[in-house]
């Protein structure tokens, strides 16, 4: 496709709406505080020019877990900075544990900073898991309603049947997901493994047993995944026929912590397309090479799909 004119902003590029991803900050939490604060205030300063209408962040949001009150504090506050500007959703990874690699550690320092005090006031939010670690969000915009639902990583079949009581609760709304773990970008592939929580499914699992099976699905958001660059983007197909967008997206292994790069999802709902951008309000450009900005088919199930 044509590469962005201008600025790159929802302005040269034709969209009804644009989703913001905020990749893995863990590092930003960590020791780069100014950029993590950067990418929120661009957010909130930028969201009716980019027509940014919701945020979703893939997890990991700190780097050490529950041994350092102070990343969460610095999360905390730049997620913050989204309050009354733009509504959204975040959910746990692996590093956001209150143990870092101990499958069976509660995550109480996430529910904490990021559970029911952060997301009550949000207004989009519909429900919150029992353990605050999952959360389901209705998005309106152009028209149309949809649903973003963050899940837990290596999600649980306890998860998974919550997920599909509050599916049953908003009936006929296209469904976004977001979970921390999903695709990988070295086998370039839905994961095939499970290292955060006991008992959970792995990305392929999760795909095989859930995914496919819901024709209101759309789209699965992830991160995690860094280390062939951080990027990568399938489309997949559900039992339906309806088209599945899987995309990641993280950065922590680029310089100072990821750079500020993040995601925006460009839709345009007559044109039945997403284009994918990713900018760094610190770097104040957009990368352009083929993993970094693209176009897929976006085919939003309609009733008949759903049956």
């Amino acid at each position: 496709m044509q590469q962005p004119r201008g600025t790159g902003t929802s302005g040269s590029i034709q969209c009804d709406f644009t989703v913001a991803v905020l990749p893995d900050t863990q590092h930003y939490a960590q020791k780069f505080p100014e950029t993590f604060h950067a990418q929120t205030t661009w957010i909130a300063a930028n969201a009716v020019r980019e027509k940014i209408i919701f945020v979703s962040h893939v997890g990991d949001i700190v780097e050490s877990g529950g041994d350092s009150r102070k990343e969460w504090q610095v999360a905390k506050s730049a997620l913050t900075r989204l309050h009354g500007k733009v509504p959204f959703g975040v959910v746990a990874g692996n590093h956001d544990a209150d143990i870092v690699g101990n499958r069976s550690t509660d995550y109480a320092m996430y529910r904490e900073f990021c559970g029911r005090t952060l997301l009550r006031d949000i207004p989009t939010l519909v429900a919150l898991s029992e353990d605050e670690c999952s959360s389901v969000h209705k998005v309106t915009a152009a028209g149309m309603a949809f649903l973003s639902i963050h899940i837990e990583p290596d999600v649980r079949a306890a998860t998974i049947n919550w997920a599909l009581e509050q599916m049953d609760k908003h009936p006929g709304l296209p469904v976004m997901l977001t979970t921390h773990n999903y695709l990988n970008d070295v086998t370039r592939s839905r994961d095939k493994t499970t290292a955060m929580r006991l008992y959970g499914n792995s990305a392929e699992d999760l795909f095989q047993g859930f995914i496919r099976k819901q024709a209101r699905i759309f789209c699965v958001l992830g991160g995690h995944q860094f280390h062939a660059g951080g990027e990568y983007s399938q489309v997949s197909r559900n039992d339906a026929g309806g088209s599945v967008i899987e995309l990641l997206q993280d950065y922590q292994g680029r310089s100072n912590g990821g750079d500020g790069w993040l995601r925006l999802l460009r839709f345009n709902i007559k044109a039945k397309k997403m284009i994918v951008q990713t900018y760094s309000p610190v770097l104040k450009r957009y990368e352009t090479d083929a993993d970094s900005f693209f176009v897929l088919p976006l085919e939003l199930p309609t009733a008949s799909t759903i049956g």
